[in-house]
């Protein structure tokens, strides 16, 4: 598919924010303003979301 990443690695929203130098909780944020618009993120088992 266009525009996806093919990635054998999954990672944490605390993974993403610490290599963006950003707080945890503003890509939790982010996430759930875009799952309020109708963007689907992959999930893992526990259903929390991974990059």
């Amino acid at each position: 598919m266009k525009g996806e990443i093919e990635s054998n690695q999954d990672f944490s929203s605390k993974e993403v924010a610490r290599r963006l130098g950003i707080e945890s909780v503003t890509v939790r944020k982010y996430c759930n303003e875009l799952e309020h618009k109708g963007y689907e993120f992959k999930k893992n088992e526990r259903g929390w979301r991974v990059f």
